[in-house]
C-alpha cells in the first residue's frame, strides 16, 4: 500500500496532459460520470471470431458440467400454480390434443368436415348446447380453414407416413414445427372465443407464438447469434403467427444492436436437427446453450429460461437455471402420447404465471415512461457494532422502489451469478424518457449467489457485509466514497398467484421437489449436486465508472490505491475479506476538480473473517485471469488478505498488457491465464511468471508500449512483486513463487501464505498490522497502512 502511494506522490503531479490540477486535493462532490459498459474478458482480448469460438468451447464445457439426466418432473414446472388455471389448462390441452388427432387422421380434407370437427370441439367445451350465432359460425369457418392448412403442414413432421423427401434438410423442418404451434394457438383461441354460455373458467394469460424467418444473419454474425426458431409470448387477441424478422428491416448498425432487438423479445429458442442420433442431440443442446445465453444478456428481468431441442420427431424441454440445466424426457411426436405431452407443455405456458416462464415480476419495464421499475427488498437493521455477527442482523419488511433507464452491466454468461447493475433513482419519472443521469444516485445490483440456506448465518451474505461496512467505516471520513454504502438489500420475494403470499426467490423454490435429488454433470467424475443459490438485490451508493474510462497510468495508480486503502480498512475494522479483486470490482469517480477517487465494490465472494486474519476457505472464488494461486489449486490453506494483493498484481499486469480498452491484441504470455487446459495449469503458469524477478520482467516487457508512462506501472509492479514474493522478512524457503520445489509435494505453500505475522521480522516496514498493536489502535486518518 505504501508503494502505491509513493508512486502516486511521485508521478501524479508531473503527468503530462492530466485533466486534474496538481496534487490530490479531493472533494466529496461528484460530477455525473458518462456511463459505459464495463469491459468483459472477451471484449478485452478477443476478436468476434475468437469470441464465437470461445463461446462454442464454453458451451461444450458447460454442457458436461451443468446438465442433468432427463427428469420426469421438468414438464410439471410449467403447470399453473393456481388451481383454476391448472384445471382449465388441462381441459384445453385435452381438447387441442383431440383436435390434432382428428385433423391429422382426416384424409378427405373436405371443408365442411373441418368445420364440423371444430364445432364438435367447441360444443364439448361449452357450458350449454344452444345454437351457434351467425357470427360465431363465420369465425369457426375461418378458423377451420386455417387449422386445415396448419394440419396439412405439421403432419409432415408428426406422421410416421410422411415423405422423407419432404423433410430432407433441417430447414424443411421449420414450417411443420411452426405450423404445430399455430394449430395449438388457433384451437385455444377458438375455445376461448366461440364456446357457448357464460364462461366459468380461467382464460389463457397469453399466446405462445412462433417467429418466422429467424434463421437469418447479418454479414458479421457468428453461429452463436442466429437461431432456428424462436417463440414469443403475445397478449390474447394478437395475430396467430409471430413476427417475421430480418436484420435489414431493423436497420441496425451493428450485430450487437441486432442481437438486442431480436433476443430481447423472445420467450425461448428452439434448436432443430434433422437426425436423432446421440451426436445430433448433443450438438442441438450445445447450440441451445449458446443461443439461450443471449436471452439472459438482453432480458434484464430474466431469472431462468426455457428452451426446446427437436431432433427428428423427438422433442425435449430444457430448463436453464444459474447453475443447472434440467432436461425433460423425450416427447416423440410420432406417438399420440408424445404429441399430448408436447401440447400440454405449450398450453401450460399459456396459463402459468410470468415467474414460471422465467421472468421477474419485481422488475418491470414501463413502456409509457421508457424505464425499468425495480423493487429492492428492505434495508438491514440490528446491532450496528462492527464486532456483531451476521446472525444479529435482520431485515425490515419494507424496501424501496427505484427507476432506471441505464443498464451498466448485463448478465452475459450462461451460468453463474447473472449479475446485473442498474443506475437508478428513487424519484418516479412523470414524463417519457425523463430520467436524467444527474438525478441518479443509486447503483442496484441484482445477482444469483451461492448460499448455505440461512441468510442470518451465511458467511457470504453481501447485504450483511455491506451493512457492517457502512455502519463501521462511517466513522472514518477520509474513507468516504472508497466503498459502497448500503441503502436497501435482501432476498427477492415474488408474489404467488393472486393471493398476498410471497416466496423467497431461490433455486429451491423454483425447482421444488426436483432440487432435493438433482445431480448435474454428464461425466461420472463431474457429477455433483448444485449448490443452493438465492436471488439477492442490493441498492447502494455512490456510482462509479469502470477503469477503461481512466485517462492515464497515474490516475490508475490513484484509483487502485484508494480501493486497496478501503480493502485494508475493511479487513482490519470489519473483518471482511473481499476475495475477488478484479478490474470490474475497482471503480472510480471523477470529482468536480478533475481528480479521481477509487472505490472497491462487489462483496459477493467476501467472507466474514472475524475469527482471525486467516479464513479457511478452499473455494475457487474469483475471476479466472486474476484468481490467486491458492484458489486455482483449491488449496486447503487459509485464504488471507495477501492473496488479494497477489490478485491485484495480476489485475495491473492485465491492464498493462492489454491496455485500458483491450486494444493491444492477444499475443501475450499471460493469455495462458485464460487458455490453460485446466485451473491447475493456469496456477503453474502463474507460479512460473512470479517465481523470479527475471521471469516477472519478461511478462512486463510485453506491456502496451503505446500507453504513456507504462514504465511507471511496470516499476510499481516490480516493487510489489518483490515485497509480496521475496520479502526480506520471510525465511529463504518462503521466497519465490515456486519455492524451489513443486507445490503440494512435501515442502511448503505459496508465498502469500508464507507472509504471515509470524514469518515477518518485527522491524519490517511491511509487518502485518496484527503485530503492531499501537498501529491498530491509531485512527485511520493518522496511521500508516501496511501490507
Amino acid at each position: 500500500y505504501k508503494l502505491l502511494h509513493k508512486n502516486v506522490d511521485r508521478y501524479v503531479d508531473s503527468a503530462e496532459g492530466a485533466a486534474q490540477p496538481t496534487g490530490r486535493a479531493r472533494t466529496n462532490t461528484v460530477t455525473q460520470p458518462t456511463v459505459a459498459s464495463a469491459c468483459t474478458l472477451s471484449t478485452w482480448i478477443q476478436t468476434p471470431k475468437e469470441h464465437s469460438d470461445s463461446v462454442k468451447d464454453e458451451a461444450a464445457r458447460e454442457w458436461e458440467h451443468y446438465t442433468s439426466k432427463p427428469q420426469a418432473g421438468v414438464l410439471e414446472l410449467a403447470e399453473p400454480k393456481a388451481t383454476d388455471h391448472r384445471e382449465r389448462a388441462a381441459s384445453v390441452s385435452k381438447a387441442i390434443h383431440k383436435g390434432v388427432e382428428m385433423f391429422a387422421s382426416s384424409s378427405d380434407h373436405i371443408p365442411a368436415d373441418d368445420v364440423a370437427m371444430l364445432e364438435q370441439l367447441i360444443m364439448a367445451d361449452s357450458v350449454h348446447s344452444s345454437r351457434l350465432t351467425r357470427s360465431k359460425k363465420t369465425a369457426i369457418k375461418n378458423l377451420a380453414f386455417k387449422l386445415r392448412l396448419a394440419s396439412n403442414e405439421f403432419s409432415l413432421w408428426t406422421s410416421t407416413h410422411n415423405s422423407a423427401d419432404r423433410l430432407s434438410t433441417e430447414r424443411q423442418f421449420y414450417p411443420p414445427i411452426i405450423a404445430f404451434f399455430v394449430f395449438v394457438s388457433l384451437v385455444s383461441h377458438a375455445l376461448d372465443t366461440c364456446s357457448l354460455g357464460e364462461k366459468a373458467w380461467s382464460v389463457p394469460l397469453r399466446k405462445i407464438l412462433p417467429c418466422h424467418s429467424t434463421d437469418k444473419m447479418c454479414e458479421d454474425a457468428q453461429s452463436d447469434e442466429r437461431i432456428d426458431i424462436g417463440l414469443e409470448t403475445k397478449s390474447i387477441g394478437s395475430a396467430s403467427v409471430g413476427r417475421a424478422f430480418s436484420w435489414q428491416k431493423e436497420k441496425v448498425a451493428t450485430l450487437d444492436e441486432a442481437i438486442v432487438i431480436w433476443y430481447s423479445k423472445l420467450f425461448l429458442v428452439i434448436e432443430v436437427k434433422r437426425g436423432n442420433t446421440k451426436g445430433d442431440k448433443i450438438d442441438a443442446v450445445q447450440q441451445l446453450f449458446r443461443y439461450t445465453r443471449n436471452l439472459f444478456r438482453t432480458q434484464h428481468n430474466r431469472r431462468f429460461a426455457w428452451g426446446l431441442t427437436i431432433c427428428g420427431s423427438f422433442v425435449q424441454a430444457h430448463f436453464f437455471g444459474p447453475n443447472f440445466v434440467v432436461t425433460s424426457p423425450e416427447m416423440d411426436v410420432h406417438t399420440e402420447a408424445g404429441r399430448g405431452a408436447f401440447i400440454g407443455l405449450i398450453v401450460n405456458w399459456s396459463f402459468c404465471s410470468e415467474d414460471q416462464l422465467g421472468y421477474d415480476s419485481s422488475v418491470r419495464y414501463l413502456n409509457n415512461l421508457s424505464c425499468w421499475e425495480i423493487a429492492v427488498p428492505g434495508r438491514l437493521i440490528g446491532n450496528t457494532d462492527s464486532s456483531s455477527s451476521i446472525d444479529t442482523v435482520s431485515l425490515e419488511s419494507t424496501g424501496g422502489m427505484f427507476y432506471s433507464n441505464t443498464i451498466l452491466l448485463t448478465a452475459d454468461r450462461m451460468f453463474g451469478r447473472h449479475t446485473r447493475c442498474f443506475i437508478a433513482t428513487e424519484v418516479k419519472p412523470t414524463e417519457r424518457s425523463c430520467i436524467k443521469m444527474e438525478d441518479c444516485d443509486t447503483l442496484i445490483k441484482d445477482a444469483w449467489l451461492e448460499s448455505v440456506g440461512d441468510e442470518a448465518v451465511d458467511p457470504r451474505n453481501e447485504v450483511a457485509h455491506l451493512h457492517n461496512i457502512t455502519q463501521t467505516l462511517k466513522h472514518y471520513q477520509d474513507l468516504t466514497g472508497t466503498y459502497p454504502e448500503l441503502k436497501y438489500g435482501g432476498l427477492v420475494r415474488l408474489q404467488q398467484d393472486s393471493d398476498n403470499t410471497f416466496t423467497e426467490d431461490t433455486t429451491l423454490s423454483i425447482l421444488g421437489d426436483l432440487f432435493a435429488n438433482l445431480v448435474v454433470g454428464n461425466r461420472k467424475e463431474q457429477a455433483h449436486k448444485p449448490q443452493l443459490r438465492v436471488h439477492r438485490r442490493v441498492a447502494m451508493s455512490p456510482i462509479g465508472e469502470p477503469l477503461n474510462m481512466l485517462k492515464s497510468i497515474p490516475e490508475l495508480i490513484i484509483v487502485v490505491a484508494d480501493a486497496m486503502r478501503a480493502h485494508r480498512a475493511i479487513v482490519e475494522h470489519c473483518h471482511i475479506l473481499h476475495r475477488d479483486v478484479m478490474p470490474g470490482n475497482i471503480l472510480f469517480r471523477r470529482m468536480d476538480d478533475g481528480t479521481v477517487k477509487g472505490m472497491l465494490v462487489d462483496f459477493d465472494h467476501a467472507v466474514n473473517a472475524s475469527k482471525g486474519p486467516h479464513t479457511p476457505h478452499d473455494e475457487r472464488t474469483g475471476t479466472l485471469p486474476f484468481m490467486c494461486i491458492h484458489a486455482l489449486e483449491r488449496s486447503q490453506l487459509p485464504r488471507t488478505e495477501l492473496d488479494d494483493w497477489e490478485t491485484l498484481i495480476y489485475v495491473l499486469i492485465w491492464i498493462g498488457t492489454y491496455g485500458f480498452k483491450g486494444a493491444n491484441g492477444r499475443a501475450a504470455k499471460i493469455k495462458y491465464w485464460v487458455d490453460g487446459k485446466s485451473l491447475e495449469d493456469i496456477a503453474s503458469y502463474k507460479r512460473g511468471d512470479l517465481d523470479s524477478s527475471s521471469s516477472f520482467k519478461s511478462i512486463l516487457n510485453q506491456f502496451d508500449s503505446g500507453v504513456d508512462r507504462i514504465n511507471v506501472l511496470a516499476g510499481l509492479l516490480i516493487m510489489m512483486r518483490d515485497t509480496l514474493i521475496d520479502n526480506a522478512g520471510c525465511s529463504e524457503d518462503g521466497r519465490g513463487a515456486n519455492m524451489k520445489q513443486p507445490f503440494n509435494h512435501g515442502n511448503c505453500e505459496s508465498s502469500a501464505s508464507k507472509v504471515t505475522p509470524g514469518s515477518l521480522s518485527p522491524l519490517s516496514k511491511f509487518a502485518y498490522p496484527g503485530q503492531q498493536q499501537d498501529v491498530m489502535n491509531t485512527p485511520i486518518s493518522n496511521m500508516q497502512l501496511f501490507i
